[in-house]
């Protein structure tokens, strides 16, 4: 008689401690997986949850920082797309490149001056959580 310990099933479940004739006979075998054992794991809490101890001018703060980003990003691609793009005329492609990376150049300069402003309200604060920070620049 051989008991099966740690096998693992084409479906990425476990049988465990069952003998082998048990595993063909059971119709409901124990199985443990991954997936399942992630179900029970706690939430990791909401970015509106962990904000709620924060005073509200950091919150804003965040919120502006993370509008930011999301503004660089798109200008960023704009510009990699007009990179790519054929013009009639060269002038004319280089001008709208120009034109592109000084917006891109400005939201980068609007950014570092926002973490700036979140980093002072954070040390005004006293808010010594580096991951509220972290969070915003990541």
């Amino acid at each position: 008689m051989r008991i099966q310990g740690n096998t693992s099933n084409l479906d990425g479940s476990t049988s465990i401690g069952l003998h082998e004739k048990d595993v063909k006979n059971q119709p409901y075998p124990l199985r443990l997986s991954l997936e399942s054992l992630h179900k029970n794991e706690p939430s990791k809490p909401t970015e509106s949850e962990s904000d709620e101890h924060l005073p509200d001018n950091i919150r804003k703060l965040k919120a502006y920082v993370k509008q930011i980003k999301e503004r660089l990003e798109t200008a960023k691609q704009a510009l990699a797309e007009l990179k790519e793009r054929i013009f009639e005329d060269e002038e004319q492609k280089a001008a709208q490149i120009k034109l592109q990376s000084s917006v891109v150049n400005s939201l980068n300069f609007e950014l570092m001056n926002a973490a700036q402003a979140l980093q002072k309200a954070l040390e005004d604060q006293g808010v010594t959580d580096p991951s509220v920070l972290v969070d915003v620049l990541v």
